[in-house]
């Protein structure tokens, strides 16, 4: 979460809000485990694995399986600890394919759609990351290159400038382990924050100052998304950012940082 001059939502609250409520898997149910089991088959045999070897994958220590458990594992008829830990693994290490192979059983979360957004539509180069002390102008950037990550230290304060030619409305978002928490621009209250063509420092005080944030929690890989529209009415729900960015209503501009200790 941040932490200092920004005051913005805790994100180990917004997790727990943002769950995952399309997840439909029942580990209990034999139904569930026959088609958890073709999933897991057409998985492993992308990658050239035989039935068997496909459903030890998730597995690091071995699973004791021989041919004739296969017609018990084709009826469903397996532990649920071990298909809870299968479902866990593909949904964390393969999801894009045991989604393609089944959609009721994998449906795409509202995170996880946008994600996809950000990858395919997200610009980059035009936000930037920049390090320093509130107040005391641009002291230093992080980085300014188009593909790299930034690091950050634990704590370091920073704000951002973002570069647009056209003025509008923005929102901010950011991304870390599949879930997206959006964050104060003005103030530290306000979600929205009016932005103009040409640079501007967000977040900010109501005076235009960097209001900067201190990340403390948030170890490793990070996004962060700015969302631009051009009316103050839109909403920072990923379902409706999503839906906006897919209408072409809003631009989307990223940047990836680190978070070091």
């Amino acid at each position: 979460m941040f932490e200092g001059d920004a005051v913005t939502k805790n994100m180990d609250a917004a997790l727990k809000s943002h769950t995952d409520a399309g997840m439909t898997f029942d580990a209990t149910s034999k139904t569930d485990k026959a088609a958890l089991y073709k999933v897991m088959v057409q998985v492993g045999k992308l990658e050239g694995h035989k039935a068997l070897a496909a459903m030890e994958l998730p597995f690091p220590n071995g699973w004791a399986l021989s041919e004739g458990s296969l017609s018990n594992l084709r009826k469903g008829q397996y532990d649920a600890h071990r298909a809870q830990v299968i479902y866990d693994w593909l949904m964390q290490h393969r999801f894009a394919q045991a989604h393609a192979a089944d959609k009721r059983l994998f449906p795409e979360t509202s995170e996880q759609q946008f994600q996809r957004i950000v990858d395919e539509r997200a610009i980059k180069g035009r936000l930037r990351v920049v390090t320093g002390r509130s107040g005391m102008g641009l002291v230093e950037h992080a980085s300014q290159r188009r593909d790299d990550a930034v690091r950050i230290k634990a704590g370091q304060a920073f704000w951002f400038e973002l570069e647009l030619d056209t003025p509008g409305y923005a929102v901010a978002l950011q991304g870390h382990q599949g879930k997206w928490v959006p964050f104060a621009l003005v103030d530290g209250t306000e979600m929205v924050a009016e932005v103009r063509a040409g640079v501007n420092v967000l977040p900010r005080m109501a005076d235009g100052v960097a209001d900067t944030l201190r990340e403390m929690t948030s170890l490793g890989p990070n996004q962060f998304v700015f969302a631009i529209a051009q009316t103050r009415r839109f909403s920072t729900d990923i379902q409706s950012l999503s839906e906006g960015c897919l209408s072409n209503t809003c631009v989307l501009h990223r940047i990836a940082t680190v978070l070091d200790v």
